[in-house]
């Protein structure tokens, strides 16, 4: 993961260039997390209901040993505390993995509307040209779990529109960055299609300036410089190999990597650099 901006060859603009790759990529595990992404959605509404319940799935089930995870499982019985609430019921979930080598992720959100019976999927990918509606990504949890169960409780289920596809290619790996976006557009909005512009270079003025207000949260600043000093160290051989010529050129180090702070880092990036 090393970036390919050619425009800044000195040695800070080399570590700066193999350094945002790392933020990024950091910032997208962070916003899968469940507390993480609850505190930003209490920190743009408050007043929501029942927002300590909001749940975030992931898409790893456990294959290793006896009793294995169950997620279809585990995200029904979720369904079924939500249809109890007198209020919107919120949760993310992800395409669930269908076996221990499936690693990609796709992430949804979800708005139960209890009082009037309706539910709705955020599916960042979603392209309303397409004769499916979908995307580059297939919502597969959307369609084979969630709807199934809502429409047998009496519910209708609809896909939140978007005015353009979120998500145009799978160099966009932001789907968590995306559907939460999207998610809280739609509650503070109050409306049901969300204005997403057409060119890739415009989408990233979005998430950047997206990142850069969440960051102003403590505790998404704080868990960010854990996930990026942790991705660091562990990936140490991997980036000191794809990245060995520049590094050798500069005499730069991982402890090199390891002092900058993501962060301040995030909140000084241009959109040219988040899109390199």
């Amino acid at each position: 993961m090393v970036s390919q901006n050619k425009s800044n060859e000195t040695r800070d603009g080399v570590l700066r260039n193999i350094a945002i790759s790392w933020c990024l990529h950091s910032m997208k595990e962070v916003l899968g997390m469940e507390e993480i992404r609850n505190i930003i959605i209490r920190h743009f509404i408050p007043k929501l209901k029942y927002i300590d319940k909001i749940r975030t799935f992931d898409a790893f089930q456990q294959y290793d040993k006896a009793p294995f995870d169950n997620k279809k499982k585990e995200i029904i019985e979720h369904c079924k505390k939500i249809i109890k609430w007198k209020s919107l019921g919120i949760f993310t979930a992800t395409n669930i993995q269908i076996n221990a080598d499936d690693h990609e992720t796709h992430y949804q959100c979800f708005i139960v509307d209890n009082k009037n019976k309706k539910v709705y999927s955020i599916d960042p990918a979603m392209d309303h040209t397409t004769e499916s509606g979908y995307g580059i990504y297939d919502p597969t949890v959307s369609y084979e779990v969630i709807q199934p169960f809502f429409e047998k409780k009496g519910y209708t289920f609809q896909y939140i529109r978007l005015t353009n596809p979120a998500q145009i290619n799978e160099e966009d790996v932001f789907c968590q960055s995306w559907s939460l976006y999207i998610l809280i557009n739609v509650l503070l909005q109050n409306k049901y299609t969300i204005d997403i512009p057409k060119q890739q270079i415009d989408k990233y003025v979005i998430l950047l300036e997206f990142y850069k207000e969440i960051l102003d949260l403590s505790d998404v600043s704080t868990e960010l410089d854990h996930v990026y000093k942790y991705n660091i160290n562990e990936n140490t051989n991997f980036i000191e190999k794809n990245a060995k010529k520049e590094m050798k050129k500069y005499g730069l180090t991982i402890n090199d990597l390891l002092n900058i702070e993501p962060s301040k880092l995030i909140k000084s990036m241009s959109v040219v650099e988040m899109s390199d």
